[in-house]
C-alpha cells in the first residue's frame, strides 16, 4: 500500500469518468482508513463477545466475503469497463433499470454517509470534546469531505498511500506500546470457540468488509489496464490483518470476558499504549491519526453518494450534488439515533441483512444479469 503515486494526469474536471483518473493502489489503499477507521472501533466489541478468544480469527473470516465482493466488482469492471453498477443496469434493463438501482444505491450510501458521520461524531465527543455538540463535529467534518470531493475524487485518493502507511504504523506502535502488559495466555488454547460463534461473529461484521462496494464507484476511474483491479485484493488482506492484530491485543491486555461497556476496546487500547513512565496519555496522538482516517472515510462514502444520485438522472456531472447530499447527511445522522449505543445496536444487527443487499445481493443479480444476456460493454458478447 506505501507505494509512491504514479504519474497519472489530473483531470480536466469535465466528465468525471472520462477524465479522472486513479491508480489501483491509490484504491486500494483507501480501504485502510475508508473502511478501517470505523471497522476496528465499533466491530472489535461484538467480535469478542461472540469469538472471545479467538476474536482475532473473525476478520480473516471475513475476508471470504470482501473476496466475493471484490470478485463480483472486478468481474463487472473487465465486462463494462469505465461503468459503474447504476450505469451497467442501464445497460441491461434501460433507463428503467437505471433509475431503479440508482436510487437504491444513491439511498443506501446516503444512509451509510449518516451512520459513518454519527459514529465519528460519537466517538470524538465521547473521547476528546465532550463538551462540544456532536452536530458540530458532524458539520465541520463534512465540509471538509464536501470541499475535497468537489474537487475530485483524485485530491483524496492521492494523499491515500501515504495516510495508510501512517495508519499502519500507529496501529504496529499501539501493540509496540502496550506489549509489556499483553498476556498472550489470554489468547489460546487458539480455536477453542464452537465454530457457531465465530461464523455468528463473522455474519455479524460482514457489513464492515461489505463496504468494498463503494469501489464500484472508483474502478471505472482506474487507468493502466484491467491488472490495476488486482491491487483491491491487496488492500482488504491488508486491513484484514491490522484487525486481527489489534483484536490479538485487546484480548491480552483485557482477556476475553472484557467489560460489556467497553463500546470501543480496540481505543481502550491506545489508552493503555505509554513508553516508560515517563511518555504517557500518547491516546491524544492515535486520535489525530483517527481523525484524518475518518476525513478520508466520509469522502471515500460521499463521493459514491452523489456519483450514484447523477448517475440516476443522468446527469454529466456530480459536482453540484455534494453540497446537497452531505446536508441531507447531516439531517440524517442527527435524526436516525440518539447515543452510541444505538448506533452499535443498528450495525450489528438490522445493517447486516439490509446491508447484503446493496453490497452483495444487487451486484451479484446485475453480474449474472449480464452473463444470461450475454451483454458487455453496452454490446451482445
Amino acid at each position: 500500500m506505501c507505494v509512491p503515486s504514479k504519474a497519472i494526469p489530473m483531470s480536466t474536471g469535465k466528465s468525471w469518468h472520462a477524465s479522472e483518473k486513479v491508480a489501483g493502489h491509490q484504491v486500494a489503499a483507501l480501504i485502510i482508513p475508508g473502511i478501517g477507521s470505523t471497522a476496528v472501533l465499533f466491530a472489535p466489541r461484538v467480535i469478542v463477545q461472540l469469538a472471545e478468544r479467538d476474536a482475532w480469527s473473525v476478520p480473516l473470516l471475513t475476508v471470504l466475503y470482501g473476496l466475493a465482493i471484490i470478485t463480483i466488482l472486478v468481474a463487472l469492471h473487465n465486462r463494462f469497463p469505465g461503468k459503474t453498477p447504476v450505469q451497467i443496469a442501464g445497460e441491461l434493463f434501460g433507463p428503467p433499470g437505471r433509475m431503479i438501482v440508482g436510487g437504491l444505491y444513491a439511498w443506501f450510501f446516503l444512509h451509510l454517509l449518516a451512520v459513518s458521520a454519527r459514529q465519528m461524531g460519537e466517538f470524538f465527543t465521547y473521547s476528546l470534546l465532550p463538551r462540544t455538540p456532536i452536530s458540530v463535529m458532524i458539520i465541520s467534518m463534512l465540509a471538509l469531505a464536501v470541499w475535497v470531493v468537489r474537487a475530485g475524487p483524485e485530491t483524496f485518493t492521492r494523499l491515500a498511500p501515504a495516510w495508510s502507511c501512517i495508519v499502519l504504523v500507529a496501529a504496529g506502535a499501539i501493540i509496540l506500546l502496550t506489549f509489556q502488559d499483553l498476556d498472550f495466555g489470554r489468547v489460546i488454547p487458539v480455536l477453542s470457540t464452537a465454530p457457531r460463534n465465530l461464523l455468528q461473529a463473522a455474519t455479524v461484521t460482514s457489513s464492515f468488509f461489505g463496504q468494498l462496494i463503494l469501489l464500484a464507484w472508483y474502478l471505472p476511474l482506474l487507468g493502466g489496464g484491467k491488472g490495476e483491479a488486482r491491487w483491491i485484493y491487496g488492500g482488504m488482506v491488508v486491513l484484514a490483518a491490522m484487525m486481527a492484530s489489534l483484536l490479538v491485543s485487546a484480548v491480552a491486555l483485557f482477556g476475553p470476558a472484557m467489560p460489556s461497556n467497553f463500546t470501543a476496546p480496540i481505543f481502550r487500547v491506545v489508552r493503555e499504549a505509554q513508553f516508560g513512565e515517563f511518555l504517557t496519555r500518547l491516546d491524544v496522538i492515535f486520535l489525530a491519526v483517527w481523525q484524518g482516517s475518518f476525513f478520508f472515510r466520509l469522502a471515500f462514502v460521499l463521493f459514491p453518494a452523489a456519483s450514484s444520485l447523477a448517475e440516476t438522472f443522468n446527469l454529466k456531472e456530480y459536482r453540484s450534488l455534494v453540497f446537497p447530499v452531505a446536508v441531507f447527511g447531516v439531517g440524517l445522522s442527527l435524526l436516525l439515533f440518539t447515543n452510541v449505543r444505538e448506533v452499535s445496536e443498528f450495525i450489528s444487527g438490522p445493517a447486516v441483512p439490509y446491508a447484503a443487499l446493496f453490497q452483495l445481493a444487487l451486484p451479484l443479480t446485475l453480474l449474472l444479469a449480464a452473463v444470461a444476456l450475454r451483454k458487455s460493454d453496452g454490446k451482445d458478447a
